[in-house]
């Protein structure tokens, strides 16, 4: 673990350094003026992020399986809240851990893992589905180079096909035999405890049981696509303050080449600066000003961190109002301890809280 994060460090310090030399090339004077040009924007920026993340919510509360769901305003309270720790690990496990961790005492710890686990497999297909239409605009109006459509056309399409396999095991139930194997890693070894098959047994019967559901499914999927909806407003906003030419269909394929090139950079431990250095280069492989690239990821940037900020105010109140976790849930099944910190890595969280889990055979079955 401590090699880990010492690669992690490096990562961010040779990024940090490329980040540096690319504002230098850039010139200061020149970035920040287009910083300021988007200021009198910020808020609607803002507004459709907030707004983004609100009907993404709704599409959580529709990913719930069969049975009573947490009401609608506590899954909004806490999607928000969660905000407060996005970006700690790239793939946002951190923020999935946050959620799981505030629901502890309001619904079955399995309900709460089906859930995010369909919320976050159409959060990723919707956004996926989304990005293709971005190369289709742009083959159409032919205001790209054809070489940049065509790679992020063929990019989107291998990984929508991806998402839709991943689906199809999903609906099959297919998380404990995952497990099972994952477990002949000896870092994961702890996934072939009894108990822990039994959790995830559970969870596949949910999993299951919610793919039958289509119509559920399809209202779930239906917020979500708004949702990437006001995420390519935002770019647009964006855009429109830094003067792009045709600022809709450029939002578009900008949204679909930085989604795309996003996904492919989960595989580093972190991204700052990664990612604002090649949202400059997905700029230049578009055939637009590299400049534009950097000021569009660093306002995004500072998005985040305002509403990081507010997620850890609200993170605060709701911790606040939490009532101690008893040994049982709201249905009888064992609720795993409380997190000692937020700072614990989610492998180490998963093992001992995993570890801890419960489930009666008589709650295997869905309601």
């Amino acid at each position: 673990m401590k090699h880990q994060r010492l690669i992690t460090l490096a990562i961010i310090a040779v990024a940090l350094v490329g980040l540096g030399l690319l504002v230098r090339d850039i010139g200061l004077q020149k970035l920040l003026d287009q910083l300021l040009a988007v200021a009198w924007a910020f808020p609607f920026v803002l507004l459709a992020e907030g707004l983004s993340n609100a009907t993404s919510t709704v599409g959580w509360y529709h990913a719930f399986p069969v049975g009573p769901r947490p009401p609608l305003r506590k899954l909004m309270s806490i999607s928000f809240a969660s905000l407060a720790v996005a970006g700690v690990l790239p793939t946002g496990q951190a923020s999935e851990l946050t959620k799981w961790n505030l629901l502890r005492g309001h619904a079955h710890t399995a309900d709460v893992v089906s859930s995010l686990v369909v919320f976050n497999y159409l959060h990723v297909a919707c956004t996926l589905g989304m990005v293709l239409v971005g190369p289709a605009v742009a083959l159409i109006t032919g205001h790209f180079p054809d070489k940049a459509v065509w790679s992020t056309l063929l990019v989107a399409v291998v990984c929508f096909g991806g998402a839709l396999f991943g689906g199809w095991l999903l609906a099959r139930g297919m998380l404990a035999r995952a497990l099972y194997r994952l477990g002949g890693l000896k870092l994961f070894a702890f996934a072939r405890k009894p108990k822990v098959q039994d959790w995830a047994g559970a969870v596949d019967t949910r999993l299951s049981a919610t793919f039958k559901r289509e119509g559920t499914l399809v209202q779930a999927a239906a917020w979500l696509l708004v949702g990437r909806l006001f995420a390519i407003v935002e770019v647009w906003i964006i855009l429109s303050a830094l003067g792009a030419p045709s600022p809709a269909t450029t939002a578009l394929m900008v949204f679909s080449a930085t989604a795309v090139v996003n996904y492919v950079l989960l595989v580093l431990p972190a991204r700052e600066g990664v990612l604002e250095a090649s949202t400059y280069g997905v700029f230049v492989f578009l055939g637009l000003p590299g400049e534009q690239g950097l000021s569009l990821e660093l306002i995004r940037r500072i998005r985040k961190v305002a509403y990081q900020a507010a997620g850890v105010v609200l993170l605060v109140i709701l911790g606040r109002k939490a009532r101690p976790a008893s040994a049982d849930g709201p249905d009888g099944a064992a609720t795993p301890p409380h997190p000692e910190t937020l700072t614990e890595t989610f492998t180490e969280t998963l093992v001992d809280e995993v570890a801890a889990l419960e489930v009666p055979a008589a709650e295997t079955e869905v309601p």
